[in-house]
């Protein structure tokens, strides 16, 4: 059976490349701002993100649960907080590492730094997104066309981007996809033009993080949820974990059939990219 790709999804050796270029981040002005004054703030609070020195969950092998190891991250991220007063943390996390993000003055953030249990605190930078998320498509078949039959099957494959376009055919459930992944434990955030029904066997994970870039700085269009309103998360995501043969089309004309690299992977969308009312601080 043969599916219709809009031509906001990109295929071939421009997906490809576009794919290549995703992952740049250099601050954009992000230090220029005075830590006496940021943007606006009177107490010259920013954003800082704070690793701590213990690993999280995913590298423990002591004695303890995962739940039990879990709490002591938590107790320990609450007792480095307690030395700069009553903060309360904007994000917290605890599995691949161990940190939390919270508003500090930069008295706060060298209190939080000085502590032996931290390994590491960043303020925060405004980054952009690398690549072009503009209309294009190529069909199957020249240079960087995909693997076709089964790659990928029992994985998911997350990404942190601009969130998904769950309507896209190459990223509706298949018979092909195989198995569920015994070990995911993702969830299907609700939010703005999305629901719990928006997520699938292939789209098995959406979140959206907005705290850090603040929901009063979003433009008109952006809608607080997974759904992506740019177009990057979804290009990006198809490129990676489209599914096979699915027929391109640009203004309606047929451009070949597409395959995404790991046809057969199931997707986690984390929208943590958002668009302002000036592009340039998206």
């Amino acid at each position: 059976m043969r599916r219709r790709l809009p031509g906001s999804a990109l295929a071939g050796a421009a997906l490809l490349l576009a794919l290549t270029q995703v992952a740049v981040a250099a601050p954009a002005g992000a230090d220029s701002r005075d830590d006496g004054d940021v943007s606006g703030n009177p107490l010259g609070e920013r954003l800082y993100l704070v690793t701590m020195s213990t690993p999280g969950t995913a590298g423990y092998a002591g004695p303890d649960s995962k739940a039990q190891y879990r709490t002591k991250l938590l107790r320990d991220q609450a007792d480095t907080l307690a030395r700069v007063g009553d903060v309360e943390p904007t994000y917290r996390w605890t599995s691949a590492l161990s940190g939390f993000a919270a508003e500090l003055d930069s008295t706060q953030a060298a209190t939080v730094a000085s502590s032996p249990d931290v390994e590491l605190v960043e303020a925060e930078g405004t980054l952009q997104l690398a690549g072009s998320s503009a209309t294009s498509a190529a069909p199957r078949g020249g240079a960087g066309a995909a693997p076709r039959g089964g790659s990928g099957r029992g994985t998911v494959i997350g990404f942190v981007d601009s969130g998904i376009n769950p309507d896209n055919p190459v990223f509706a459930a298949t018979p092909t996809l195989g198995g569920a992944s015994d070990s995911f434990r993702g969830t299907c955030d609700r939010g703005e033009d999305w629901s719990g029904q928006d997520c699938n066997d292939k789209v098995v994970g959406a979140r959206y993080f907005i705290k850090g870039f603040g929901a009063d700085r979003l433009g008109s269009e952006a809608r607080v949820s997974p759904r992506d309103d740019d177009g990057h998360g979804t290009q990006v995501a198809s490129i990676a974990a489209g599914n096979a043969d699915v027929t391109a089309l640009a203004d309606g004309d047929s451009l070949g059939d597409f395959s995404g690299t790991a046809s057969d992977a199931r997707i986690a969308a984390n929208k943590a990219c958002w668009s302002a009312p000036d592009p340039g601080d998206d």
